[in-house]
């Protein structure tokens, strides 16, 4: 991305020599670019987990991958992501404990990491799809027009 902290990254990146691209990527391309990876980092500052699902977990479930989610430990994406075993959860702004995971998803066997993201994907197709939540919302919509014709 192109976030503020990307010449921080990039710096990061070149002290470590390791093959890590930075792109500049289109909204319309971002499937693209998700499909060419093997893990998809979810990182988030200490709270904002707690305050809601971010729409990315969405598209990463979604693009059949797994997760490294920096999220707060009691969140709710942090209880998807290990009991659905979709990826790894650790804890926001500990860098040495994203150093670690990453290290531990680089060393995966492909076919684990096959198998994680489609975890992640089933997850997103029963409890994240369209028509599921489409459902829910219509139902809920009934259940109050039921109540409210009995006032």
């Amino acid at each position: 991305g192109d976030g503020p902290n990307k010449p921080a990254c990039i710096a990061l990146a070149e002290k470590y020599n390791k093959d890590i691209r930075f792109m500049k990527v289109t909204p319309d391309a971002v499937p693209e670019v998700q499909l060419e990876a093997d893990v998809l980092l979810l990182p988030l500052k200490k709270g904002v987990a707690e305050t809601a699902l971010p729409s990315k977990m969405t598209a990463y479930m979604f693009s059949s991958k797994p997760i490294i989610a920096c999220v707060d430990i009691d969140s709710e994406v942090a209880e998807i992501i290990n009991e659905n075993k979709c990826g790894w959860v650790v804890e926001p702004e500990n860098e040495q404990k994203l150093i670690k995971c990453m290290i531990e998803a680089v060393g995966t066997d492909i076919t684990e990491l096959r198998k994680i993201g489609s975890n992640s994907l089933d997850f997103a197709k029963k409890r994240l799809s369209k028509d599921i939540n489409l459902k829910k919302l219509v139902n809920v919509i009934l259940d109050i027009k039921k109540e409210f014709s009995k006032c």
